[in-house]
């Protein structure tokens, strides 16, 4: 993707992220709702730079656009045999 920055154009790479049904769709209105807290609080680093929340109006289909910041977090976890990964402790 180029952007146009101050006038210069800038290359990035993208994510998209896409859903139609409706519980998947929650869930990227939920990330991007985070990503905007994030962003509200000052936290930028390993955060990505989110272009927006998009939903064509011919399909319903939606999508979730942001750079790419490296590999994800499911990919890093240590056991890959397992569906669940405990992040916190419980409450």
């Amino acid at each position: 993707m180029e952007l146009l920055v101050d006038g210069h154009a800038q290359s990035t790479t993208v994510v998209v992220k896409v859903a139609s049904q409706e519980k998947e769709v929650e869930g990227l209105r939920h990330e991007y709702r985070i990503y905007e807290h994030l962003s509200r609080k000052g936290v930028v680093d390993g955060i990505p730079l989110v272009f927006g929340l998009f939903k064509d109006t011919e399909s319903e289909v939606t999508a979730l656009v942001m750079n790419h910041v490296g590999t994800d977090l499911w990919d890093l976890r240590p056991d890959k045999t397992k569906e669940f990964v405990r992040v916190s402790k419980e409450t």
